[in-house]
Order: C-alpha cells, then structure tokens, then sequence
C-alpha cells in the first residue's frame, strides 16, 4: 500500500473519508472504519477535512510560450496606449540599449485611444530597443523600427503592425535562450501549474527546442512533476518518432497541431459573413482543404491525432466537409477552440461528432464579441450545446492567451464572465464544469480515466472546498500524480 489519504471529503461521495492508493492505482474509497487494518501503509496523510477531487487538466495550453511569456512584460488589462508606452521606457532603462523587449497581453479593445498600437508608439518608447509585443490572442503584434529592420520588413510593413505569418517573420530574429536556461523556464512553470491543482497538460505547437530542453529536464530530474501531452508544430512530423524514444507515463507524443484560421479580436477568424466591425473582411483560412486533406491521411496511416485551431465558422465547417468527406477517424481529431457555432456548424458537428476543446475564460477576456458580430454573438461559446449533443468536450486556458490558472475557467464556464449579459442557457452545471477540466481532458488525449474511485488513476488533488459562487479562489492543499505527491500546502505537512 503506498498513500492513504484521510480525514477527508471526497466529491460526489458523501459517505467516504478515506482514500487509499496502492500502485498508483486507487485502491479504496470510503470510510476510515472499514478499511482493511491488515494492509501494509507506508504514509497515512490527514488532510484536515479537505475535499479531495481529480486533478485537473489543461486540454489546451502552450507551454514553452507560458514559460517565456513569464519572463516579458505582463500586457493584460491596460486601459490605454500611453500605459503601454510607459512599461515599455521603463523596461528600456532595465535592459539598457540594443536589448529586445517582448510582451504579451494587450487588447486595443481596452485602449482609451480605440485603436492598435503601432510602430510610432514603440519607436517614441524605445528607440534603441527591438520590440515585439503581442496582442493578447497572439494573433496579432505590433513591433518597432527597430524589429523590422531586423526581420526585413521595414519597406513592406509600415505601420509594425503584424498578423499571423508576418509576427513569426520578427519573432524567430528574438535571441534563443540556451536550452538548459528554457528547460528551467518550463520547469518552473510546471511547478506552478502544479500549485494550481494541474496533473496534465495538453502541449499545443511544440517545437524542437521545446522538446530538446524537456528532454535535458528529464535528464536532469527523472520523471517531470506533471503529464505532458505533446501536440507538435505541423513541420515537426519527421521528429515525431525521433521524439517518441523520450516518451514514457509523464511525457507523451500525441500528434501534431494545425491552425485553420485566426483569432476573433485580430479579425483573422474565418466567418462565413463579413464582420460587423470590419464589412471588408470574412478574416482568413490558413489552411486550404487540400492541405488539410493531406494531413489527415498521414494522421490516419501513421496513428497519430490532430488537433486542429478552427474558430470561425467558416473554419469549423472546413475541418467537418473534409473530415466527413474522408471518413477520417474521429477518435483522431480534435478541433480546438470551436468559438462560433450557428445552426448549421452545430449540425455539422452533430453529424460528424469530433472531440472539441474549449476555453471557458474566453467568456471574460471577448467580452466585446458584440461588436464582432452582431446577432451572431449569440452562437459563441456554446459549451452547454456541444455536451447536450454528446460531443466529448475538454477545458484548457490557451496559456499564455488566458491565465494558466484553472479555477478562472472553471468559474467562468459556470458564470458564463461578461456574456452573461446574454443570459445563461450555455453555463455548465458545476459538475459539468469539473468534467471537461478532468474526465474530459483524458478522453480528448485517448487516455484511461483518472480520479477518486476505484481502479482509477491516482492523479488527485485536495482543495479547500468546492463553492460554484467561489471557484476563482479554491486553495489547492495538495497534487498527486501516479499516487506520488508532487506539491504540498505547508499547512498539511511535508510530502
């Protein structure tokens, strides 16, 4: 017997104290009084009443971005470009001249000004400084003379703002760190989404740096203290079975991620209408049906899943006519996002029946959809619908886009944030919530389940309580992988 948990509440079973772990199984759940007195505990921790529930999963987050994102300027939430403008200088005088500076977060959406930052903002902040700063979806950036120079653009790009392709034509010019410095950025990052009750994460993008440094942090220390699930960059499919020698219960290659169209705040979602806010433009596919085509029949012949970024309706719709039209196998796609959902997506989505993810918070941080789109507001986010049509549905934060915390997600699904104005018919039910941020996530990725009952995985976590008015300010007590705790309050004592 390895770990017995007690004094504890467990969710969804009233009755139950104790949970024993055995294996990194779960073994027992029940009362304290009927556990077996003959078994063999190496560890018995009191857990003083807490509730003990799944641990949860990220089914949509980037890791390598979150870990750098931490480490630039923190953009969210400014009201205007002059505030902007003022972390800029002050960063300028930190890093001295020639020095880059990187930041994520902004949405013009906010700005007093009403409109994007350019390069004329950045060049009055900071001359001597390349700067590249995201927008919060990271669709779009903006970047001064300085980064153009270096990435050729000047002469074609005039105003420095950049959208989708044009921002990874400045970002690759940003000086690499040195993979044991990103594997102790990922590190650290891990750690903290540990603290957040995280026992997975579904890795979107993956590149071969990314993966380089988690196998020098494997190198370094033995199993990593959460599971990664690993999406590679569509580029990156002759290095899946070079990559797949590093794999093992914490670390695993599931397929690659494709991006169909853009972000609805960049107008680079694909519509099948012209946005209300910008008639010229229906945004842009990335991908045509062809290419598309392409990879899902590698994907098929070679076993490996997509996960395809659709978030207009013109892009969902793309994914389901062509995965309909090749019969491509369901357990192998998921589409990632799928933001608009009209009627006749939803009945696209009824028919073909694909995994999807979501991102609860995108119901606080788009507030401004309205403008977007009009009457068709009405058809975003519809997380109620797509577990109503039995559509397996899974939770993620699109860290860096959204805070990597959990529990901003879970509360916003249940609220619905600042669209709630349009009323609550798409809210999750708390259960609902807690399941497609644990059972949800495993079944997305094609693994067994995980959670406090019998026979389960032992990835679990204690909190403080479970309140649907509070879920924004759960205190997660302890994380538990594989029965093995990997972070504990101090309050609860040593692991």
């Amino acid at each position: 017997m390895g770990v017995v948990l007690t004094n504890c509440r467990v969710y969804g079973l009233d009755e139950a104290d104790t949970v024993a772990i055995e294996n990194g199984r779960v073994y027992y759940v029940g009362r304290w009084t009927r556990l077996d007195s003959k078994l063999v505990v190496k560890k018995i921790l009191d857990l003083q009443g807490a509730m003990v529930l799944p641990g949860l999963v990220d089914s949509h987050m980037h890791l390598q971005s979150t870990a750098l994102a931490r480490m630039g300027l923190d953009l969210r939430g400014l009201r205007s470009i002059e505030e902007l403008k003022e972390l800029v200088k002050a960063k300028a005088r930190s890093l001295g001249e020639g020095r880059w500076i990187i930041g994520r977060g902004w949405d013009q959406e906010l700005f007093r000004e009403g409109k994007l930052p350019d390069r004329m903002d950045l060049d009055e902040a900071a001359p001597e400084n390349p700067v590249l700063l995201y927008r919060v979806c990271g669709h779009i950036a903006v970047a001064n003379t300085l980064a153009l120079r270096k990435a050729g653009l000047l002469e074609t790009n005039k105003d420095g703002i950049l959208r989708e392709e044009e921002v990874g034509l400045v970002a690759k010019h940003i000086p690499k760190l040195r993979v044991e410095e990103l594997a102790e950025a990922i590190y650290e990052t891990m750690i903290e989404a540990s603290r957040l009750g995280l026992t997975s994460l579904h890795c979107m993008s993956v590149s071969k740096s990314e993966f380089e440094a988690l196998r020098v942090l494997k190198s370094r220390i033995g199993n990593l203290p959460l599971r990664l699930f690993i999406y590679f960059k569509p580029n990156l499919v002759d290095y899946m079975e070079e990559a797949r020698k590093s794999e093992d219960e914490y670390l695993k290659i599931k397929g690659l991620k494709l991006l169909t169209d853009g972000s609805l705040g960049g107008w680079t979602a694909a519509l099948t209408e012209p946005y209300i806010d910008n008639p010229s433009s229906r945004g842009v596919l990335l991908l045509s049906k062809d290419r598309l085509a392409y990879y899902m029949r590698m994907a098929e012949s070679k076993g490996f899943q997509l996960a395809v970024h659709a978030i207009g309706d013109r892009a969902i719709n793309l994914v389901l006519e062509t995965a309909s039209k090749l019969k491509f196998d369901r357990r192998l796609l998921r589409i990632e996002h799928v933001s608009l959902t009209p009627p006749e997506t939803l009945k696209l989505l009824r028919e073909y029946r694909p995994m999807v993810t979501v991102q609860p918070r995108f119901t606080v941080t788009d507030w401004w959809v309205d403008r977007r789109l009009g009457p068709r507001a009405r058809y975003v986010y519809m997380f109620k619908t797509l577990i109503a049509m039995g559509l397996k549905v899974a939770g993620g934060s699109d860290s860096p886009v959204e805070p990597l915390n959990p529990w901003l997600g879970l509360e916003a699904a249940v609220t619905r944030g600042l669209l709630a104005k349009h009323g609550l018919s798409e809210a999750l039910a708390p259960d609902e919530a807690l399941r497609i941020y644990t059972t949800g996530g495993d079944e997305v990725s094609l693994e067994m389940h995980h959670g406090p009952c019998e026979g389960l995985r032992a990835d679990l976590i204690a909190v403080d309580r479970f309140d649907p008015g509070t879920l924004s300010s759960v205190n997660v007590l302890m994380t538990m992988i594989d029965g093995k705790i990997v972070y504990i309050d101090p309050s609860l004592g040593k692991a």
